[in-house]
């Protein structure tokens, strides 16, 4: 499987004055009469974790990513796609989505008509973390173009919301002691779903490490009982929010939400906007990710439209680099909760990320989405 192509998509008509355009509008506008050609490659880069990443499906020492970069008029663009195997959507997926968008020419000859982009590579089934890594890049590459940072082209704030720190499902003790790492203004999110009746006493002990406000999240590992059993002692703990307690599809979601006093936040089982509606009856907010949900133009009608039914918003993400964690980044300012700190469980990250500040990500007020790579972005 190769580590890195790339495709020149050559102009053959001559392109009118246009914009970018996203949702909301931006303030981005120029000709594009010069440009030649768009510029497609990418590469798969290995990452080693800090330490064991543990949740209720799976035990991660390790991670794959691909790095996408796209040039067009000597201005180039960075995203990640980073492949999401509990998605269907693996590395060997991911390549081919790359691999089509260059051989069809997917991203045609304006780099700046995202949704027109986002359109062609739906109908061409392009894995959804392909296509957050190409809209990731086009977004770069606008912002570097206009020089301004993609949450001003978005005309959005900066957003400053604290992110949740990870404490991986482990024994009691051990969960204990990484929730005494952590700051103490840092809200952590708990791995939960051991499958051992001991749920209840990591919870007891993440709580006696610290003041830190927590939530909790179960991957889907629960079953009703199970999830109804711990309520009293979620309250207790002062847990202020539950994240997918039951397995997607569980048809017992319904009633954990009008029996749950604790809001119930909804991730893998609510990938894009069209799983919304049914979101609705079985949670009271989702957790939005650029890299499931396809990038941030996705992301924003994906928020967009759980604002109109009424669900909250958390800003989540994948165990990525400072790359996907940066796009991520410009977002926060829609968000009720974030939980953005997969780069900081990497051994090493190879990008400069968003400004990490007292438990913030902050997105860095340079052009485009403001990271770059430590040396060769390969």
């Amino acid at each position: 499987m190769p580590g890195s192509a790339v495709a020149e998509i050559r102009r053959v008509r001559p392109i009118q004055p246009c914009s970018i355009q996203l949702e909301p509008t931006p303030s981005f506008s120029r000709r594009l009469d010069t440009l030649e050609f768009i510029r497609l490659e990418w590469t798969v880069r290995p990452l080693r974790l800090k330490e064991p990443f543990v949740i209720a499906r799976a035990r991660v020492h390790d991670v794959t990513t691909v790095f996408v970069r796209v040039g067009h008029d000597g201005i180039v663009g960075y995203g990640e796609a980073r492949p999401a195997a509990y998605l269907g959507e693996d590395l060997s997926r991911v390549l081919t989505g790359l691999e089509t968008v260059a051989a069809e020419g997917l991203l045609g000859t304006d780099p700046y008509d995202l949704p027109r982009i986002h359109d062609r590579l739906a109908g061409h089934g392009v894995a959804h973390p392909a296509r957050a890594g190409l809209d990731a890049a086009l977004h770069d590459l606008a912002g570097r173009r206009s020089k301004t940072p993609v949450y001003r082209l978005l005309r959005l704030g900066r957003g400053r919301l604290r992110s949740m720190r990870t404490v991986s499902l482990g024994d009691p003790d051990t969960m204990a002691r990484q929730a005494e790492a952590m700051p103490r203004y840092a809200p952590l999110k708990v791995k939960l779903g051991g499958g051992d009746g001991l749920d209840g006493h990591r919870l007891a002990a993440v709580r006696a490490a610290g003041p830190h406000r927590l939530c909790v999240d179960a991957n889907g590992a629960w079953s009703l009982d199970e999830a109804l059993d711990l309520l009293p002692a979620l309250r207790e703990r002062g847990v202020w929010m539950v994240e997918q307690p039951l397995a997607p599809g569980d048809p017992a979601g319904p009633s954990l939400r009008a029996r749950c006093r604790l809001p119930v936040v909804l991730d893998e089982e609510c990938r894009d906007a069209s799983d919304l509606p049914r979101a609705r009856e079985r949670g009271h907010g989702v957790n939005v990710k650029i890299g499931k949900c396809g990038g941030l133009l996705p992301a924003l009608r994906m928020i967009r439209r759980a604002r109109e039914l009424g669900l909250r918003v958390m800003l989540g993400c994948h165990l990525e680099t400072g790359l996907g964690i940066g796009a991520a980044a410009h977002l926060t300012a829609l968000a009720d909760a974030a939980d953005l700190d997969g780069n900081l469980l990497l051994a090493a990250d190879p990008w400069i990320g968003p400004l990490w500040r007292r438990g913030r990500q902050l997105p860095r007020r340079a052009p485009g989405l403001g990271v770059r790579p430590r040396r060769t972005w390969a």
